[in-house]
C-alpha cells in the first residue's frame, strides 16, 4: 500500500506525535522498545517540547524526556517526510544529547528519526521508527 502525505508537514506530524507521547503509553512503548534499555519502562514522561533550538547544533524536532526516582533519559526525534536529511544532522543530534548530559539535563539519551518507511531506505543513521511501523499501532490507524 502507498500513502501519501500531500499537504501534511513535517509540524503537523510533531504536533500528533507530542499528543500520542502525552496520551498513550503504549504510543512512548514504541519508542522505549526502540532502545534496548528496559529499565525505561518504567519512567514516566516529565516534558516535552517541540522544536528545542541549540544555537550551535540546530534544531530536535521532538525531546522528550522521562524520569524515575531523579535519573532522566531524553528521547531526541527527527521527523521526516519529504525533506533530506542535512550533512550532520545525526551528529547535531548527538552532540546536543551529548550537552544534555554535561548539563545534567538527563543522564541518557536515545536519538530517532520517524520517517515513512520509503524515506527510510536512504536514511538510515540513527535508531528508527517508521511511519508504517506507528500506522499498525491502534491510535494512528486513522492516518
Amino acid at each position: 500500500m502507498q500513502f501519501r502525505w500531500n499537504g501534511v508537514s513535517e509540524r503537523d506530524m510533531d504536533l500528533l506525535f507530542l499528543e500520542e507521547f502525552a496520551l498513550n503509553e503504549d504510543f512512548l512503548n514504541l519508542f522505549l522498545q526502540k532502545t534496548g534499555n528496559a529499565e525505561l519502562f518504567s519512567y514516566k514522561i516529565i516534558s516535552e517540547e517541540v522544536s528545542l533550538t541549540d544555537a550551535a547544533l540546530g534544531e530536535s524536532d521532538l525531546t522528550i524526556v522521562l524520569e524515575k526516582d531523579g535519573r532522566k533519559a531524553a528521547l531526541l526525534i527527527e521527523d521526516k517526510i519529504h525533506a533530506i536529511a542535512q550533512p550532520q544532522q545525526y551528529e547535531w543530534y548527538v552532540e546536543r544529547g551529548e550537552k544534555g548530559v554535561r548539563e545534567e539535563h538527563y543522564s541518557a539519551f536515545y536519538v530517532f528519526l520517524i520517517a515513512p518507511a520509503e524515506y527510510m531506505k536512504n536514511n538510515s543513521s540513527a535508531a528508527t521508527v517508521s511511519y508504517t511501523h506507528l500506522r499498525a499501532h491502534e491510535t494512528l490507524a486513522n492516518l
